[in-house]
């Protein structure tokens, strides 16, 4: 058999489709499905984002960084974007971390469903997102394990809820990491619309207003992860693009997605790492480009045979 002519007319056929208005219709129904979120023209923003950087092979980095045209359309009829800027009203535009329809999507009390979000569409795993030697820190049946001190979040002294409540489970296992990314994210209000203070509620009654010393006591400052911080979402943006985290997931996103597999998060389908390994490699040294990968993943050695 002519393998060589097969795989070649394979790859002539794949870069034809890939070029086509059904590839771009393709990607806006891949990243609702990655995002959660989409249907009308409002709340496709994101994944229209997501699906122009695709279809035009630029960065993935860009869904973290972009200042500009971070909220485009897209004519479904022929393919094409039309950039926009997101008007959320945030200091500065940083890729769809300041989506509006993001925002007001995963609105919740603290801004924590916004930040589950993040971590599952851009890490692929569920909190907790940080891990270190287990600690008795009050209840010897229950450890404490994570690289942030036990004391970095509050609790009943400081706030309204007792985060280092540790008497059925250790809450601070997660809430290390997401006290510290949290505030970056609450001045969004339930519209999605930024504020010039915090806007997001707690779950205390009446439903009052939070406040920065009910997610850490005065010293701590926001952070992506412990000893990474972020003061602002631009700097969040940028933590989350060099976190090779991030980059393992975009690449295990698209390797499941070539595979028929279901959501790598909600049901588990976790990618070896050393399965993916050789695209994640070529996927940093080439930039990020989303579209060069899909194709390296439809023509690798794993996928295909003739």
């Amino acid at each position: 058999a002519d393998v060589a002519g097969q795989k070649a007319a394979y790859e002539t056929l794949v870069q034809k489709y890939m070029t086509g208005p059904k590839f771009t219709t393709q990607m806006l129904s891949y990243w609702r499905d990655t995002f959660k979120i989409g249907g009308t023209p409002a709340f496709d923003t994101a994944p229209a984002f997501a699906a122009q950087l695709t279809v035009e092979n630029r960065s993935y980095l860009e869904l973290l960084t972009a200042s500009t045209g971070n909220c485009p359309t897209v004519d479904m009829a022929t393919g094409n974007f039309t950039p926009a800027d997101c008007a959320s009203g945030a200091p500065a535009n940083v890729g769809v971390l300041t989506n509006p329809s993001i925002m007001q999507s995963f609105n919740s009390n603290f801004a924590f469903r916004r930040v589950k979000w993040l971590q599952e569409a851009f890490v692929c795993t569920k909190f907790p997102a940080e891990t270190a030697a287990p600690v008795d820190v009050g209840n010897p049946t229950n450890l404490y394990a994570s690289p942030w001190a036990f004391t970095s979040i509050s609790g009943l002294e400081t706030g309204r809820i007792d985060f280092r409540d540790v008497s059925a489970i250790v809450c601070a296992n997660c809430h290390s990491s997401m006290n510290h990314i949290a505030p970056l994210f609450a001045n969004f209000d339930d519209r999605g619309m930024y504020q010039p203070q915090i806007a997001v509620k707690t779950p205390v009654e009446g439903g009052a207003t939070a406040k920065i010393t009910d997610y850490y006591p005065a010293g701590e400052t926001p952070a992506w992860r412990f000893g990474k911080p972020t003061a602002d979402l631009t700097a969040l943006g940028a933590a989350m693009a060099a976190d090779p985290d991030v980059t393992d997931c975009a690449v295990a996103r698209t390797w499941n997605w070539a595979l028929g597999k279901t959501d790598i998060v909600d049901t588990l389908q976790v990618v070896p790492k050393a399965t993916i390994a050789t695209q994640v490699n070529q996927f940093s040294a080439n930039g990020h480009k989303l579209k060069d990968l899909i194709f390296a993943v439809f023509t690798s050695d794993d996928f295909t045979k003739f």
